[in-house]
């Protein structure tokens, strides 16, 4: 039977390279395309509908819901279910509801995670996004999260994931009429020098050009996080 570490390490390959998946090859990669992968690729049970469907899928294959309450803490392997309006092709706002997947346990007030289809961009109905690392506040949005059979959901995680906040989670961006900043562990971090991101470069840390709305997005939701 599969183990978190085989479905983060599949997620993590993915947020990685900057690449996605669109498992059931329509409308690009979505969020709900990566637990449609991890729950059929590891598990062959297959999950149906909009992110927002997704609670009551799993619970119909027989998976471990749990739906939210303030205090409740995803542990790793989970994968989360919250309400996201997006208006559709007529302009009307839905609740297609968004999903990722917990990488680490969390502490009941944020939650890493990797996500598909979180840059922003006005296609996202059409062709989504690729998956991206995340520090994601948990809030009244949370509906819940399930969790697939892993052979190990009660155990901690083996020490080869251990480092995922850290070297393997350092890059840094800009975007235009914003400036640059790096990321790590989830956190945005602004420099305080001009001549600090030479540095960085130097070393090798990549640098990746983001849209605006990313660009912001990241350094909001550091703020809230500091600020729970």
């Amino acid at each position: 039977m599969a183990t978190k570490n085989d479905a983060i390490a599949y997620a993590k390959g993915l947020a990685d390279k900057g690449i996605g998946i669109n498992f059931d090859g329509a409308w690009g990669m979505q969020c709900v395309d990566l637990p449609y992968a991890i729950s059929q690729t590891f598990f062959g049970k297959r999950l149906s509908g909009n992110a927002i469907d997704l609670l009551n899928s799993a619970k119909s294959v027989g998976y471990k819901v749990e739906y939210y309450t303030p205090g409740m803490k995803p542990k790793a392997g989970a994968i989360f279910v919250q309400n996201s309006w997006f208006p559709n092709e007529y302009g009307i706002l839905v609740n297609y509801g968004h999903t990722g997947l917990v990488i680490l346990d969390s502490d009941g007030k944020t939650m890493k995670t990797i996500e598909q289809n979180v840059d922003g961009n006005p296609d996202a109905l059409v062709n989504g996004g690729p998956a991206r690392y995340r520090n994601h506040v948990i809030n009244s949005d949370i509906l819940g999260w399930f969790y697939p059979p892993y052979s190990d959901l009660d155990k901690p995680l083996k020490d080869n994931n251990k480092n995922i906040e850290e070297e393997d989670d350092m890059f840094i961006v800009t975007a235009n009429n914003r400036g640059i900043a790096l990321m790590q562990g989830g956190l945005f971090l602004g420099f305080l020098d001009a001549e600090d991101p030479k540095s960085f470069m130097q070393a090798g840390i990549p640098v990746y050009k983001v849209a605006t709305k990313t660009f912001d997005s990241w350094q909001s939701e550091t703020i809230n996080t500091r600020a729970v």
